[in-house]
């Protein structure tokens, strides 16, 4: 009998794991939520009464406030005889939540709520304000999946990381201050809490200081704008972390003669346009302290966070003269350590503890090998002071990561939604590095996970929405969130359609199309010789590029039949579908560049056609470009000079001229 009983009991648990997943495929929540038990019913807002019951909640209540009127919904500020609105109470409290035990359990239970929904009132509670926003966010998501009235039940949710980050790399591609905005928001709703925000490296400086206007990006972000989006970060529960390079990544200062005395030197042959030195901050000169104590003051001033990001990653320490005359028999490890020490005294100074890249403990670069011993960095770099971002983009090697955690470091996971190699939108490696990058993290019981974006010039920017929500959707949720529906719900929640099924299948066939930069860059033949060059690489490939179109052209299709179905975040969901024709077209050039180089039959048609559809492509991505960036940027529309095969766009114009040239 009591085997029988198991056997009940067995069974009972799988149609109760079978009951929520319903609940999660119809999207109603994203990130899923950890606990909804639905009573029947449902209730249809109309009018509604906010009440907070503690005065600190009133700018949730604010915000509250602002997404009903969006759903119009009325809010009124006292009941009244003639009507009977809907109380909302946002409170502070201590609700139940099953929580794990972790090092960080009184940050998760801090981000924890409740939220209570009867037929006649709703209750949001929690420990902080955090929390009880993440509850609003979760009953807008209520109201958008059911506009015919929200269902009863309970929700107790929390997340499974204290700290869920999004990086922006604005240093190689300046973007809008109003598009940093547009992640703020897009973040918020989807339970992100800190932005990123790389603001320096070879190509741009983009916080501004009056004391290197000469190194300055023309639009450098000038202390108002800082201020300006640290406080809206604030009142969405983002916390906005800077970055400063403050060792390698520094080639920015080469295209000016006068930086000269800041640079590592070098004895090897140099093509820069300072010859004898290199892209690193020299460690030795005086003037490197001068610069990063500006900047660090400069962030200290203006970013609350408690944290400057140092970067000091990928760095080449090998021969300085200069260093050697002052550190005559100090290895570049010791080197690379004492400088450390000066840029966490240097920001300690300013109240600020540093976060910094750590693979150069690990690996050094490029077979600059700095022989640091992991276990004796402890005396160099306490603990308290530093936070480790642990990147790796490809397969992770959980032994550094728990050899930084064993020492007592906070450590962050760093994985990429778009990095080297990859070009257009983030694909399934992309996805599937967060996706192992959020489970590592629960598992060792990390800080955070950071999900970088790096090189903006290679895609379309408002492509990048499906994958900054997945990152989020991983960070809070990563154990019960499969990828059909992420997808499916994805779709629901943002965009308001019902085709989450057909969008999750476009998502999956997506992912099997692994195309990398090196040939979306050769695909976009603009010289003989680069033309000659695809017909080879097509030859050799061709049974593999067929097949690519055949499924983009297919995913396509697909799209035509979401589109009518498309009631909210129209513009986002046309970039992800002109992403996909600028992906079928260069898939396409590969593939006739055979016919083209060889002139066979009716090459003319083909090439007549292919200008036609790389003109539009030109059109979409300019489009894209001028929503989010500016016009004159260094790395601008214009500049092909400055693309070095890395700019999406550029390359698009240079077939564009190419083939005008030919007419």
């Amino acid at each position: 009998m009591a085997r029988f009983n198991n056997n009940i009991l067995y069974l009972w648990g799988i149609v109760c794991s079978l009951l929520i997943m319903v609940e999660r495929v119809d999207g109603q929540f994203l990130p899923m939520v950890k606990e909804w038990q639905p009573d029947a019913g449902s209730m249809t807002l109309k009018q509604v009464l906010i009440v907070a019951e503690d005065s600190s909640l009133v700018k949730e209540a604010a915000y509250l406030e602002e997404i009903l009127s969006e759903a119009s919904i009325e809010v009124v500020k006292a009941a009244r005889p003639d009507a009977s609105p809907v109380e909302i109470l946002l409170q502070c409290g201590a609700p139940e939540l099953n929580v794990r035990k972790s090092d960080y359990r009184d940050k998760l239970l801090d981000q924890g709520y409740k939220l209570h929904i009867t037929n006649k009132n709703i209750t949001i509670c929690s420990r902080t304000r955090e929390g009880v926003f993440y509850g609003v966010q979760s009953l807008r998501q209520l109201l958008e999946s059911h506009p015919s009235g929200i269902p009863l039940g309970i929700v107790r949710d929390w997340p499974d990381l204290p700290v869920r980050m999004i990086m922006l790399d604005l240093a190689r591609q300046m973007e809008h201050p109003d598009y940093i905005r547009r992640v703020i928001d897009f973040c918020a709703r989807y339970k992100l809490n800190a932005l990123h925000l790389h603001l320096t490296d070879d190509e741009n400086s983009c916080l501004y200081h009056e004391d290197y206007p000469w190194l300055m990006h023309p639009h450098a972000l000038q202390a108002d704008q800082v201020r300006a989006l640290v406080e809206y970060a604030g009142r969405h529960h983002m916390e906005v972390i800077p970055e400063i390079e403050s060792l390698g990544h520094s080639r920015v200062f080469i295209r000016h003669p006068q930086a000269g005395d800041i640079l590592h030197q070098t004895k090897a042959k140099s093509l820069h346009a300072i010859p004898g030195y290199t892209n690193v901050l020299c460690p030795a000169s005086p003037l490197t302290t001068q610069y990063l104590n500006a900047m660090y003051e400069r962030c200290s001033e203006l970013f609350p966070s408690d944290s400057i990001h140092i970067g000091c990653d990928e760095v080449n320490l090998a021969g300085c003269a200069r260093c050697e005359a002052k550190w005559p028999d100090v290895s570049a490890g010791d080197q690379f350590l004492q400088h450390l020490r000066n840029c966490i005294q240097l920001a300690a100074r300013k109240g600020k503890r540093t976060a910094l890249w750590n693979d150069m403990f690990w690996r050094g670069w490029r077979g600059t090998e700095l022989n640091i011993d992991i276990d004796a960095i402890v005396k160099d770099i306490p603990q308290s002071s530093v936070v480790i971002y642990d990147w790796h983009y490809h397969k992770i090697p959980i032994e550094i990561t728990a050899k930084f955690k064993a020492l007592g470091y906070d450590v962050i996971g760093c994985p990429a939604l778009m990095s080297a190699g990859y070009m257009i939108y983030p694909n399934s490696r992309r996805l599937e590095n967060v996706r192992a990058f959020a489970q590592v993290a629960r598992e060792m019981d990390l800080l955070g996970l950071d999900s970088t974006i790096w090189l903006p010039q290679r895609y379309l920017t408002d492509a990048m929405w499906p994958g900054i929500a997945y990152a989020a959707a991983q960070s809070w949720a990563g154990d019960n969130t499969d990828d059909a529906t992420f997808f499916a719900s994805y779709l629901q929640n943002y965009h308001q359609s019902e085709q989450g099924d057909v969008y999750a299948r476009i998502w999956r066939d997506l992912g099997r199309i692994q195309l990398g930069r090196s040939e979306i860059t050769m695909a976009c033949w603009n010289s003989e010789s680069s033309l000659q060059k695809a017909a080879k690489q097509a030859e050799k490939k061709h049974d593999l590029y067929q097949e690519y179109l055949d499924r983009v052209n297919d995913i396509r299709c697909r799209i035509a039949e979401i589109t009518p179905t498309i009631s909210a975040h129209q513009t986002e969901w046309h970039t992800f579908d002109h992403a996909m024709a600028v992906l079928a077209g260069t898939i396409k050039r590969m593939l006739v560049a055979p016919q083209i180089a060889q002139k066979q039959a009716g090459y003319e048609d083909t090439l007549r056609q292919l200008i036609e559809e790389n003109s539009q492509a030109v059109k979409w991505v300019t489009e894209d470009w001028d929503r989010n960036r500016f016009a004159d940027d260094i790395i601008g529309k214009d500049n092909i000079a400055a693309s070095g095969g890395q700019h999406l766009l550029h390359s698009l114009v240079l077939v564009q001229r190419y083939h005008q040239q030919q007419d």
